[in-house]
C-alpha cells in the first residue's frame, strides 16, 4: 500500500504532485510546528497542490489510504 506512494518533486518549488497506485481517502500538510495548513478528503489515485504560496521551509505530507497514514518529509525552497 505505502510502496507505491510518490511525493515528488522533493525539494519542491511549485507544484507538489501525490500519486499512489491505491485510492488516496485523504491529504494533510503541516508545517513543523504542527499547525494545518492544508486538509483535503479525496477518492482519487493522484493530486496537485500549489506549494508557491507557501514560505520556505520543511513540512509534513499525511497521505490517508483506507485507515491507514504514511507521512512524508518535503522541503519547499
Amino acid at each position: 500500500m505505502y510502496k507505491q506512494i510518490k511525493v515528488y518533486p522533493n525539494p519542491v518549488t511549485d507544484l507538489l504532485t501525490i500519486s499512489n497506485t491505491e485510492m488516496m481517502s485523504g491529504i494533510t500538510i503541516a508545517d513543523m510546528l504542527g499547525r494545518i495548513l492544508l486538509k483535503t478528503r479525496l477518492n482519487d489515485t493522484e493530486m496537485k497542490i500549489d506549494m508557491s504560496k507557501y514560505p520556505t521551509g520543511t513540512y509534513l505530507v499525511q497521505v490517508s489510504v483506507d485507515s491507514a497514514i504514511k507521512t512524508f518529509k518535503i522541503i519547499k525552497r
